[in-house]
């Protein structure tokens, strides 16, 4: 069977380099899964990810569009909370990565990820964000640790008897 490849140069922006396979699959299967499903309520904006985002240096604001800069800056990244996603900055920041990745408007400049998301139909700018990939990958790992935490207390409450 022939290869597909993926190709992400139709981002609009042209923010450079495109995604490797391993970028594709943290954001089709580690984010963009959880968040289609609804697992994405698993997660929350914690003490944890307050202090991962403080110890490097890493600005991340939940704002509303009007705020939103229109360049990127690096190792910032700002988003809206909308109604949809229960006044939850977890599962916003969730759906913003996962919309960015399903409309190509994710790519890579250097050891960067540059990425948008927009409210449709008139392309306001509602998630802008440049981070440093281990920085992405690492947040997200706060989040995954939250998850597992989460899945093993259920898997114990739906079997007491281990």
């Amino acid at each position: 069977m022939a290869e597909k490849v993926l190709n992400f140069d139709c981002l609009e922006d042209n923010y450079e380099g495109l995604l490797s396979p391993d970028d594709v699959y943290l954001f089709y299967y580690d984010i963009g899964i959880d968040s289609e499903t609804g697992n994405s309520f698993i997660y929350v904006w914690d003490d944890k990810i307050e202090q991962f985002a403080k110890d490097n240096n890493l600005v991340i604001i939940d704002c509303d569009a009007a705020s939103i800069p229109t360049t990127f800056s690096e190792n910032k990244i700002y988003f809206t909370v909308g109604d949809k996603d229960n006044g939850n900055k977890a599962v916003a920041f969730f759906r913003h990565l996962r919309d960015a990745f399903a409309h190509y408007h994710i790519g890579t400049s250097g050891d960067y990820y540059c990425m948008k998301d927009f409210r449709r139909p008139e392309k306001t700018v509602t998630m802008i964000g440049k981070i440093h990939h281990s920085l992405l990958k690492g947040l997200l790992e706060v989040f995954f640790e939250q998850k597992a935490k989460e899945e093993d207390r259920m898997y114990k409450l739906s079997h007491p008897d281990i």
